[in-house]
């Protein structure tokens, strides 16, 4: 869940192994909040260092239907120009040149067991100047770009 506009501090609510970050063209991603994971449950584990342990597919909090987990929630000030929400396989699975090329449209190839590759990205507009556009190959996403 998140609520970003100009006059509040952005507002996310999280749980599971999807994370947030911020990206700008050409640059690092910065990843915001941490996944909900056994591996890092003690203690602060850098992403980087994270992707590489094997109890970071166990869950220790996630969204289910049949039982109710409060997500955790984090405010940030700064009012980013575009916010990444990304799986496990994306983050975890892809160093960072290859989650580069991936946002740039390039997809590196899988190789051997993996997991789901998903991102989203989301820019800040002036829905004054927006217009709907297809982009996707099988006719179903729809995104507001910037005319």
């Amino acid at each position: 869940m998140l609520s970003c506009n100009r006059t509040h501090p952005c507002l996310v609510g999280y749980a599971g192994d999807c994370i947030l970050g911020t990206f700008a063209d050409g640059g690092a991603i910065n990843w915001l909040t941490a996944p909900d994971t056994l591996a890092n449950a003690l203690a602060d584990i850098p992403i980087e260092q994270l992707a590489k342990e094997r109890s970071r597919h166990l869950l220790t909090r996630s969204f289910r239907s049949h039982e109710f987990m409060p997500p955790a929630f984090r405010t940030f000030d700064n009012k980013p120009a575009r916010l990444l929400i990304a799986t496990d396989g994306f983050w975890a699975e892809l160093p960072p040149e290859g989650q580069l090329a991936f946002l740039s449209g390039r997809v590196p190839p899988f190789i051997g067991e993996h997991d789901d590759r998903s991102v989203l990205e989301l820019a800040s507009s002036d829905l004054a100047n927006t217009a709907m556009e297809r982009v996707d190959v099988m006719g179903d996403i729809y995104l507001q770009r910037s005319v």
